[in-house]
C-alpha cells in the first residue's frame, strides 16, 4: 500500500484561531504562515524531505548548532537523537519507535496519570501501511490525562498525534483537548475534534501547539465530547523544546502611552490657539468692512445700487454662519481637551512615578483605552475646527468681493 495520507492542525493559543493543512504521501504540506515543503514517509517510518517550519525541529540528520556546541562543551560527542530536554512519548506502545527523526519512548508511566485507560493496537489492514508509532494508542470511556514535568525552564511547543485505527465511520469518536501550562487554567486546543471526519481512517493527524514558555510541566487533557459520544484516545505525544532561544515579549508598562497622549492633546490643543486668534482677527475686520460699506451706501445719492448692497448683506450672513461655526466647533476643542486633561490628571501620580523612572504604576490598560478615546476626540475635534476655518475662510473672501463690488458701484454714483 502507499504511504498514509498526514493533516497538522497547528493550534494557536493566544488567538484560538487553528490552520489546517493537508497533504497525501509526498504532496506539498502547507503550514498556517502558507509556507509549502514535500515530505513523504521512508520505510523505517522517518519523515523524509523538508518538513512544514509549523513543525520545525532538529534531526539526527540538522542538529541544531547550538545543541552542538553544547554537547563539545560538556563530553564532546554529538547527539545521539535529539535534546534530552525534548520528550517523545510512544502513546500506548511497549517499545521504542522511530518516527520523523526521532526516538518515541515507550509508554511506561503508571496508569495513574490515565485515568481508567486502556491500550488498543492493529496491524492489520490499513494500519499495517501506518509507521509503528500509530499502530497503538492509549484509550479511556471518559478522559486521558498526561502530565510531563519538563527539565528546565524554556519555551516548548506540544504536539498530539492520532490516527484512527479502530472505528470506521465519523461522528463516532468525538474528543474535547485541553492543555494547562504550570498548574494553571485549562486552555482549550480543540471541541469535538473528529480524527476520522477529519481525515479519514488509517490517516495520520497532528495537532500542534505554538511554542510557549513553561517553567515546570504541561498537561495535555482529552475527554469526550458533550455529545457523550465513544471513547477517546492518543497514539503519541511530544513536548519539544524550541530548537533556539526564543525571547519573550516584554509585557508594556501601560503607563508608557499616557505621556505620549497627554503631550498630543496639549500639541493640539496649543495649535488651536493661533488659529482662534487669526479667526477674531477675521471676524473684526469683515464687522468693519461690511459696517463700512453699509454706512457708505446709506450716505450715497439716490441710484445706489442694490443689487451690490443686497450682494454684500448676503454675503455677510454667509460669513457670520461659518464664523459661528468656527466658534462651536472652539468650544467642542476646549471641551474635549478639557475632559482628556481632567481624566490624565487623575491618573498624574502614576505618570509621574513612571516617568521618574518608577519600576511599575497601577494604570490599566482599560485606563490607557479610555485616555487614547479622549485624545482621539481632541484630535477630531481640531480636524473639524480647521475644516470650519477653512469654510469662514471663503465667506470671508466672498465678503471682501462683495464689498469691493459695491465700492465700486458707489464710485460711479460720485
Amino acid at each position: 500500500m502507499g504511504h498514509p495520507r498526514s493533516l497538522t492542525v497547528l493550534v494557536t493559543l493566544a488567538t484560538g484561531t487553528v490552520a489546517i493543512a493537508a497533504a497525501a504521501g509526498g504532496a506539498a504540506v502547507a503550514n498556517a504562515a502558507g509556507v509549502a515543503g514535500t515530505t513523504h514517509l521512508g520505510a523505517d517510518g522517518v519523515l523524509v524531505g523538508a518538513e512544514p517550519s509549523a513543525l520545525d525541529r532538529p534531526s539526527v540528520r540538522t542538529a541544531p548548532a547550538w545543541w552542538t556546541a553544547r554537547q563539545a562543551a560538556s563530553n564532546g560527542s554529538a547527539p545521539a537523537f535529539l535534546p534530552a530536554r525534548s520528550h517523545y512519548l510512544n502513546v500506548g506502545g511497549d517499545r521504542i519507535a522511530l518516527f520523523g527523526g526521532h526516538v518515541w519512548l515507550p509508554d511506561v508511566n503508571p496508569g495513574s496519570q490515565r485515568n481508567d485507560s486502556l491500550l488498543f493496537g492493529r496491524t492489520s489492514g490499513g494500519a499495517a501501511a501506518l509507521p509503528t508509532l500509530f499502530q497503538t494508542s492509549r484509550f479511556s470511556l471518559d478522559t486521558l490525562s498526561f502530565t510531563r514535568t519538563v527539565p528546565a525552564a524554556s519555551h516548548y511547543q506540544v504536539q498530539l498525534l492520532f490516527a484512527e485505527i479502530f472505528r470506521t465511520e465519523a461522528g463516532v469518536r468525538l474528543m474535547d483537548g485541553y492543555l494547562s501550562v504550570d498548574g494553571g487554567p485549562p486552555v482549550e486546543l480543540f471541541t469535538d475534534l473528529d480524527v476520522f471526519a477529519r481525515v479519514g481512517g488509517d490517516t495520520l493527524l497532528n495537532v500542534t501547539t505554538d511554542f510557549l514558555p513553561v517553567a515546570r510541566q504541561v498537561t495535555v487533557t482529552l475527554q469526550r465530547s458533550r455529545f457523550l459520544s465513544d471513547n477517546v484516545f492518543l497514539n503519541a505525544l511530544a513536548v519539544i523544546e524550541a530548537p533556539r532561544p526564543l525571547v519573550p515579549t516584554p509585557t508594556p508598562n501601560p503607563a508608557a502611552a499616557i505621556a505620549p497622549l497627554i503631550a498630543a492633546v496639549r500639541a493640539d490643543a496649543n495649535a488651536a490657539v493661533p488659529l482662534q486668534v487669526a479667526h477674531a482677527r477675521r471676524v473684526a475686520d469683515a464687522d468693519a468692512q461690511v459696517a463700512a460699506a453699509v454706512s457708505a451706501a446709506g450716505d450715497a445719492p439716490p441710484g445706489a445700487p442694490a443689487d451690490a448692497l443686497a450682494a454684500l448683506t448676503a454675503t455677510a450672513a454667509a460669513f457670520n454662519a461659518t464664523a459661528s461655526a468656527v466658534d462651536d466647533q472652539v468650544t467642542a476643542l476646549d471641551g474635549a481637551a478639557a475632559a482628556a486633561t481632567g481624566f490624565a490628571r487623575r491618573l498624574s501620580p502614576p505618570v509621574c512615578a513612571f516617568l521618574n523612572g518608577g519600576a511599575s504604576s497601577p494604570v490599566t490598560r482599560g485606563e490607557v483605552g479610555r485616555l487614547r478615546r479622549l485624545r482621539g476626540a481632541v484630535a477630531d475635534a481640531l480636524a473639524a475646527l480647521e475644516a470650519a476655518r477653512d469654510a469662514s475662510l471663503t465667506t470671508y473672501a466672498d465678503v471682501l468681493t462683495a464689498k469691493q463690488v459695491l465700492t465700486v458701484a458707489l464710485s460711479t454714483l460720485s
